[in-house]
């Protein structure tokens, strides 16, 4: 069974609770408070949080980028581990029947297509899958077994069949690697499946993030328990050396925080675009009132008041040019005659540069012996 229920972080209903709690809190102390915001609008007959005339309405923040999560049941664990993210909307199609060696893998496929076909298209997937690819795939050629030639072969173009489908759709894709599990043999399989995945999603223009390291200890070899996210040791994986706890799906997830992060770069990028296009609406009749002579409105006034008659509208202000003669800002200085600088002599001697004879007694009288 393939669940496709889209989630919010955890953050989001708890929100949601406290405002509504606070608000109940306020009304129950306090029945008779109405905020000024609120008496001012219902005093001028308009429902609460409706924008003025000529005001322009409160704009929205962008909505969190929706993330779709496809794959198998460690999927369903990645999934787990991004839903109390508030930056991202999680949605997921994920089952433990989903495989691309199981005999539901054309099932899958369009499932895959229809998720893609609705309205909210995410901005991201993740595709983790090939926990239990261990059946045997076959073509025209023959039948392969796992760890074959061929089975590589043709698994790797499983590969780039649902990368195609990702590609067609617009939406990018990761392909998240499998971690490391219990069972030897087990992880030797799943370390050749991530070589094959690895390869194609280069080849298909896809990333790929890698999780087999994150889950082993520091001789590689597998280890239920470790740093969480945080940094503390904790038990990562349940007791069939498969599954993860809590902690264990939040620090799977945690290895996606930079294609998440480069995707709220993406999604704030957007937003600062919307800003920078936004035109506010000015008041009706705001320019007009630019154009108002408030001297002239005066006299008139003044006029009307003595019972005089109004004197006439004179002519407007002169209005200057629409712009001053260009001046160039790298040129040279010139006189008016146009030369750099004058190449007649000049005329007379120059005046006499001897300083004059100091008083007796000055400071700078230096003569000797003195008197």
């Amino acid at each position: 069974m393939i669940d496709s229920r889209p989630r919010a972080g955890w953050a989001a209903p708890a929100a949601r609770a406290l405002s509504a709690a606070t608000v109940l809190l306020a009304a129950t102390v306090l029945p008779g408070a109405v905020s000024p915001a609120a008496a001012a609008e219902a005093a001028a007959g308009r429902p609460a949080g409706e924008a003025a005339p000529g005001r322009p309405a409160a704009r929205p923040g962008p909505a969190p980028p929706l993330v779709l999560v496809v794959g198998d049941r460690f999927a369903t664990a990645l999934a787990d581990g991004l839903d109390p993210d508030p930056t991202v909307v999680v949605a997921r199609t994920t089952g433990d029947a989903f495989g691309l060696t199981r005999p539901g893998y054309a099932e899958s496929l369009g499932t895959i297509r229809e998720r893609l076909a609705r309205p909210d298209r995410p901005a991201l997937a993740v595709m983790m899958v090939g926990t239990d690819d261990r059946d045997p795939l076959s073509d025209a050629s023959g039948r392969f077994e796992p760890g074959t030639p061929g089975w590589a072969r043709l698994y790797g173009e499983r590969v780039d069949a649902i990368s195609a489908l990702f590609r067609d759709a617009g939406v990018p894709l990761v392909w998240m690697g499998l971690p490391a599990v219990r069972s030897a043999t087990l992880s030797a399989d799943l370390v050749r499946q991530n070589g094959i995945i690895r390869d194609r999603a280069a080849k298909d223009g896809a990333s790929y993030v890698d999780s087999f390291d994150g889950f082993t200890d520091d001789a590689g070899r597998y280890s239920p328990v470790g740093p969480d996210v945080d940094g503390a040791t904790v038990k990562l994986r349940r007791a069939d050396g498969l599954g993860f706890t809590r902690a264990g799906a939040r620090k799977l997830a945690s290895f996606l925080a930079p294609e998440v992060a480069r995707l709220g770069r993406s999604t704030a990028a957007a937003s600062a675009n919307d800003v920078a296009s936004l035109t506010i609406d000015r008041a009706r009749g705001f320019d007009a009132a630019l154009d108002i002579d408030v001297n002239a409105q005066i006299r008139r006034e003044a006029a009307r008041a003595a019972g005089q008659p109004e004197p006439a509208a004179g002519p407007g202000p002169a209005s200057g040019p629409a712009a001053g003669p260009v001046l160039p800002l790298t040129a040279a200085p010139t006189a008016p005659d146009g030369q750099l600088a004058s190449l007649a002599p000049p005329q007379g001697a120059p005046p006499a540069a001897e300083p004059a004879t100091p008083r007796p007694g000055r400071a700078d009288d230096f003569s000797w012996p003195r008197n």
